[in-house]
């Protein structure tokens, strides 16, 4: 519903993207911003495959099934804070998102696309992988990528979304680059 998006648009954001593969979620985050009374100008919709888009935004080159099936191009950019909040899972036409076993394949872009002392809020929805597996992935990542991170903190889930093992399916982290 571009939520996070429409909230930091109607604040102090100067400009939002929003990106998703479904018309439908889109539609609802237009219609949210709408409501909410923010301009076009500041608040896009891109509807298009998440990966295509943030690997060019990050400037890096698209491969494989990508130049086979011709995709839409995007200028390079780079931004202050980028809120990663992928579906659980996701089949699109460059591939597959699987936040279980491949959450390096958005969150490396989306590194590269910072600007320096950026953050990023990501989520991770699966139950199927435990909060210090995840961080340990999203920590090397960053070090491959060559980016340090400066501070980290997880953002506990509000109380509407229980767990009743005190181990929430819902991990957000917030990550702030050098």
């Amino acid at each position: 519903t571009c939520a996070a998006g429409v909230i930091a648009a109607s604040s102090s954001a100067s400009s939002v993207i929003n990106i998703d593969f479904s018309e439908t979620w889109l539609g609802h985050g237009r219609q949210n911003a709408k409501h909410n009374d923010i301009s076009k100008n500041k608040c896009r919709f891109i509807h298009d495959d998440c990966i295509s888009v943030i690997r060019q935004f990050a400037g890096l080159p698209m491969k494989g099934r990508a130049v086979r099936r011709g995709f839409k191009k995007y200028q390079k950019q780079s931004f202050d804070i980028i809120f990663l909040d992928p579906p659980t899972f996701s089949k699109g036409r460059f591939g597959a998102v699987d936040i279980v076993s491949d959450y390096q394949s958005l969150f490396k872009p989306a590194i590269l696309s910072l600007n320096s002392g950026g953050e990023i809020i990501c989520t991770n929805h699966s139950g199927k992988i435990e909060m210090d597996e995840w961080l340990q992935s999203l920590e090397r990542c960053a070090s491959k990528a060559g980016k340090k991170i400066v501070n980290m903190h997880q953002i506990l889930p509000d109380i509407d979304f229980p767990s009743p093992d005190n181990r929430p399916p819902l991990k957000i982290l917030a990550i702030r680059f050098d």
